[in-house]
């Protein structure tokens, strides 16, 4: 697996020119985090980290004491706590999907702050899945935004994207009006002047927007998993993996006829028959010369 397929940021910006749908499981040093997207853009996380569960939440917000949140966890264990304290009065929906929202950041930003050590795709629709358990779609745009721009350390971006010389992005037809909702500083709008239908380096990109290096970095990989932008030149990286490449094709031998025999005698000789009928005869080959 090469460097780029292990960065979050990169693998975002992937799955959404990919366009593609599933689970992607992702193993970091502090514990297991899932992302679940559909046609490219993150609808939902969930996270197997302690201190990133939805009690735990509420507990460090002051929302719930210790004795309210055991209260919680012990009672009818048909219900996750976010449908709980809805039904116990703690809180309104609107409330809950506001906390919800805060704590599905906070997973997404230590998402991308830790190094990812593995990670697998299980592709699929996810349709159902919403139908089913996950309750709570986030908005890919905003969320993206916001957390990309809040992390503190985007992890080995700016290695990557120094690495991958090849790398050149293009911008869609409508990339400002399609960034027109987001809170964009007079350093970035006037950034993303530069970015268009000419495809565009990461190197050419940060000396002509005079932004820092790291600002340029992400800014740059974050309108790629907005999917304003677009990569067209170098190796896109793939969750799907790339397709299995066909065997090599073996040269067939052809099958050859077994040689004849050597003569070793009279019986063996080919025989002869007359043009105008008659007994076959035996041809011998006169001998050969020594």
């Amino acid at each position: 697996m090469t460097e780029a397929l292990k960065n979050l940021p990169v693998l975002m910006g992937a799955m959404r020119q990919e366009a593609v749908s599933g689970e992607l499981i992702l193993e970091h040093n502090d514990g297991v985090r899932t992302l679940f997207i559909s046609r490219g853009e993150l609808i939902h996380l969930k996270s197997d980290v302690a201190g990133e569960q939805f009690g735990n939440y509420l507990l460090r917000q002051g929302i719930l004491d210790l004795a309210s949140l055991n209260e919680l966890l012990a009672n009818d264990e048909r219900y996750r706590i976010g449908e709980k304290v809805i039904q116990w009065g703690m809180m309104n929906l609107e409330e809950r999907d506001l906390h919800l929202q805060a704590l599905q950041e906070q997973i997404m930003i230590h998402a991308l702050e830790h190094p990812v050590l593995a990670w697998t795709w299980h592709a699929g629709p996810m349709e159902k899945r919403l139908e089913q358990d996950l309750h709570f779609k986030l908005q890919h745009r905003h969320f993206i935004w916001n957390t990309f721009q809040e992390s503190h350390y985007l992890m080995d971006l700016l290695t990557i994207l120094d690495r991958e010389t090849e790398w050149r992005w293009e911008g869609r037809n409508d990339l400002v009006e399609s960034l027109s909702d987001l809170p964009l500083t007079p350093g970035t709008a006037y950034a993303l002047s530069f970015l268009g239908a000419d495809p565009i380096s990461f190197e050419t990109f940060r000396s002509l927007s005079n932004l820092e290096e790291e600002a340029a970095g992400r800014f740059i990989i974050t309108l790629w998993a907005l999917g304003a932008l677009a990569l067209c030149g170098g190796k896109l990286p793939s969750v799907a993996g790339e397709p299995p490449e066909a065997p090599a094709q073996t040269p067939v031998t052809p099958h050859l006829a077994m040689p004849p025999l050597p003569l070793k005698g009279p019986k063996d000789f080919p025989l002869i028959f007359p043009p105008g009928g008659g007994r076959a005869r035996i041809h011998v080959p006169p001998p050969r010369e020594p």
